[in-house]
């Protein structure tokens, strides 16, 4: 369930014409990384919540962009970088996806010379409620 999670993400993320690299992993993932910019980063670890017939997994993702040499305001880029957030949040909530049912609760906080870079971005947390409808049956355990 993860692996197709993960996936899907950097499906919809990648068909964003202005995304130019993703990946995913961890902060020394991020950091040893050879990015094109803007790029959308998954973050891990998640955090999964299991409750009755629903599990909610957490997860948070970066966009991230480089200022040109000419741009002293990173005001400008951060507009740019919430706008590609945006878009591909709206996406993920009108799309209709086998991953997920629904969308809980969205979060974002913007970046500033983040990892001691000029990197501008944003980071977005986002929980995905996931119906749990394993078959028992088929699981692997004696009887």
């Amino acid at each position: 369930m993860i692996k197709e999670l993960v996936n899907k993400l950097i499906e919809v993320a990648e068909s964003h014409l202005m995304i130019k690299s993703t990946g995913y992993g961890d902060n020394w993932d991020i950091q040893k990384s050879e990015n094109l910019y803007p790029n959308f980063f998954i973050e891990w670890p998640f955090n999964i919540t299991y409750e009755n017939s629903v599990k909610r997994v957490s997860l948070s993702w970066y966009i991230t962009d480089l200022p040109g040499e000419d741009q002293k305001d990173c005001l400008d880029l951060l507009n740019k970088v919430e706008q590609i957030n945006e878009d591909i949040l709206i996406r993920l909530t009108l799309g209709s996806y086998g991953e997920w049912n629904s969308i809980g609760s969205l979060n974002a906080v913007t970046l500033t010379e983040w990892m001691g870079d000029n990197v501008v971005g944003i980071r977005q947390e986002i929980t995905f409620n996931i119906l749990r409808t394993s078959n028992n049956c088929e699981s692997p355990f004696k009887n």
